[in-house]
């Protein structure tokens, strides 16, 4: 018995000297996370790393045997002093399969040397402890035996990535970068710091996101956001607890505009970037896209642009020739135009409306029978505006009884050949059939026209009433803003937009009645656009909006006046110089402008609560008594206001009307349509993440 006394004995002296170099350390584990009550200790992992940086297991105990639940503190028994003079624990933690987040803690060898706690030496007398330690860690005990409190947090999400100049390729510094807001509130991230990051001087940028899900519905993407520079939206795929590393996204700046392939449209263009188009290499002359080819910018009062064709039919030159009008009664007196119209047979029975009012049924054969009341061919019917626009758009309904309702807008064709091979513009005719056919899409096309009949064509920009009396006369304030429209034409032909300016302000206060001609009105619209669309530096450009010419309209408001003004105007006329190509580059420019606006709006009120409003105005002819005759003003309109969703609805809208007009040029005249897509994705990314 006294052997075995004496065995045991010697056994647990033994066990006691072996352990006697071991320290411990007393850890409770705490969730970070308000969602999560308890840590389940036995998901949680712990090694050590020595100062070599070699990984060693380490086993976590209870702290009291006779704890039988996984529950906190826990206890680690090791022999610290031989994993060097400063090593680290390590602790991994795994929930339902969702990793978190690695908390290290860093010890020193000689805080468990016998010396260190026989002289009763505490933690916190160390200088800076509290950064030694390692984030996520506390000290409840300093005096040995140790005693640390271990905060666990999710998994955090890394988003890096890198900018750099497009065309440089140098790096980007002070890029406003931030994830979509539809990214962060579905994944549960709520951290308002972390929701812009500025790009160093390496041009990079890093989140780190406390992401609690999966994206599952949609695409996260990040926005960029930079002074003098186009915005950028990068969709990428996302990890979550990873680091989603993006390709290097480039960004172009203002002065880099997006230019265009002249070349492709003739020879003839080269792309001028003070214009923002492709213009005649001879700025002395003016592109002309119905007969691709370069010509005189103007002809003398009363006179009209016509092509010159050699034995092929080619048009070879442009010239100017004598516009020849009717006269009647002091009025101008024209007959309204002809029209005839069949359909694919799958239209047959339909009933046809113009202007609300049923005018004709298609019938078997797929021509329409008018129900005209005058004495005409019931084939044909008269529109009644004489100064409809060959190659524009016709609004006409169609229904049948029984069946859903069909609107359509019908594009009129903007020329003809004849059998004999000439080609005529319809803009001179009086009378023409039209075919419209059904696609698969059951969208309706313009198909062969026949049988037109010609007449002279009248030039003019502005709508003339029948009856009304023509003073051949001018007066000299007329005869002022006839040569102060044309040198604003030649300062508009040239892109010298700072010497156009004081011309087009002149216009604006002085010639009421002229400025509403199309041709002026357009020119003037783009003086004033341009000052905002090519102004590189947003700081100014922004200025200019805002606070420039406080107690009048500044660039800015009169260009969204004059676009305003330019909506309303007749575009019907007959004219052989209003070409669709001229349309579509008129929209062309109200999105470039609209789009800069928007985007100057969005990076100046971007994370604010409120929104940039400015009042809008009104150009309007002067009705008082003591203002002179032919004047003009712009009336402040309070009942309207501008704000960066404003702008950007108008933006998309005239997108979808360019892409409209842009089609039809392409078809009947020699245009090459742009793609606008670029500003169709970042307005729509912009409206969503305000």
């Amino acid at each position: 018995m006294n052997k075995i006394f004496s065995f045991v004995f010697i056994v647990l002296c033994f066990c006691t000297l072996l352990s006697a170099k071991k320290n411990n350390i007393r850890i409770t584990f705490e969730s970070g996370e308000e969602d999560v009550k308890e840590i389940l200790i036995k998901e949680v992992q712990c090694k050590i790393q020595d100062e070599d940086g070699v990984s060693h297991d380490v086993k976590l105990r209870k702290d009291k045997w006779y704890q039988f639940r996984w529950k906190n503190p826990v206890r680690i028994k090791d022999e610290f002093w031989k994993y060097g003079e400063n090593f680290s624990l390590i602790f991994s933690y795994t929930e339902n399969g969702e990793v978190w987040e690695e908390v290290v803690i860093n010890l020193k060898s000689n805080w468990f040397e016998r010396e260190f706690i026989k002289k009763g030496k505490r933690l916190n007398d160390e200088p800076n402890i509290e950064y030694g330690l390692g984030v996520g860690v506390k000290i409840d005990q300093d005096k040995y035996p140790y005693t640390f409190k271990v905060t666990l947090v999710k998994k955090i999400t890394k988003i890096t990535g890198r900018v750099l100049d497009f065309v440089t390729r140098k790096p980007l510094s002070k890029v406003r970068v931030f994830v979509d807001q539809e990214t962060d509130n579905n994944l549960g991230s709520d951290d308002d710091i972390l929701y812009i990051k500025n790009t160093n001087s390496d041009g990079r940028y890093e989140f780190k996101k406390g992401y609690s899900d999966n994206p599952q519905d949609w695409t996260p993407y990040v926005i960029l956001l930079k002074d003098e520079y186009l915005p950028e939206q990068k969709y990428f795929n996302l990890e979550i607890g990873r680091e989603n590393s993006l390709p290097d996204i480039l960004m172009k700046s203002t002065r880099f505009a997006t230019s265009r392939n002249c070349k492709k449209i003739s020879p003839l263009l080269e792309w001028n970037p003070e214009c923002y188009e492709c213009t005649c290499s001879d700025l002395d002359l003016k592109w002309y896209p119905q007969y691709k080819i370069c010509g005189p910018p103007d002809c003398p009062e009363g006179e009209i642009i016509v092509p010159i064709y050699n034995e092929q039919g080619e048009v070879v030159d442009l010239d100017c020739e004598k516009l020849i009008i009717v006269f009647f009664e002091g009025g101008i007196f024209e007959q309204p135009i002809l029209i005839s119209m069949s359909f694919s047979q799958e239209w047959v029975g339909y009933k046809i409306f113009y202007k609300e009012e049923p005018i004709g049924e298609i019938g078997t054969s797929g021509e329409v029978e008018f129900l005209s009341g005058e004495k005409l061919d019931p084939k044909y019917y008269p529109l009644d505006d004489p100064y409809f626009t060959a190659g524009g758009i016709v609004p006409f309904f169609l229904k049948k009884e029984g069946q859903k309702d069909e609107q359509f807008e019908f594009d009129l064709p903007s020329k003809h050949q004849t059998e004999d091979g000439n080609i005529l513009r319809l803009n001179a005719l009086r009378s023409f059939k039209v075919n419209y056919l059904t696609g698969d899409n059951r969208q309706i096309y313009l198909g062969d026209i026949r049988d037109p009949v010609q007449t002279e064509p009248k030039d003019t920009n502005t709508r003339l009433n029948i009856g009304d009396s023509i003073d051949f006369g001018s007066t000299d304030e007329e005869s002022e803003c006839e040569m102060m429209i044309s040198e604003l034409r030649k300062e508009v032909n040239y892109c010298n937009w700072a010497d156009a300016v004081e011309l087009a302000t002149y216009i604006c206060n002085s010639c009421y009645n002229e400025s509403q001609h199309i041709t002026a009105a357009k020119d003037i619209a783009r003086v004033f656009a341009m000052q905002i669309i090519t102004e590189e530096s947003d700081a100014l450009t922004f200025n200019r909006i805002v606070k420039d010419n406080l107690g009048d309209p500044n660039h800015f408001q009169r260009a969204l006046a004059w676009f305003d003004l330019i909506e309303s105007l007749d575009w019907k006329g007959i004219n052989l110089s209003r070409t669709l190509t001229e349309q579509a580059e008129l929209k062309l420019l109200a999105v470039r402008f609209y789009f800069r606006a928007a985007e100057l709006f969005y990076k100046k009120d971007i994370g604010k609560a409120s929104l940039l409003k400015l009042n809008s105005f009104i150009y309007k002819i002067n009705m008082k008594k003591d203002s002179e005759d032919n004047s003009g003003y712009f009336d402040e309109q309070y009942e309207e206001e501008v704000d960066f969703f404003w702008l950007a609805q108008r933006a998309l809208k005239k997108v979808d009307q360019y892409n409209d007009i842009a089609k039809l040029a392409a078809k009947h005249e020699h245009y090459l349509p742009i793609r606008l897509s670029y500003e169709k994705k970042i307005l729509n990314a912009l409206e969503k993440n305000k």
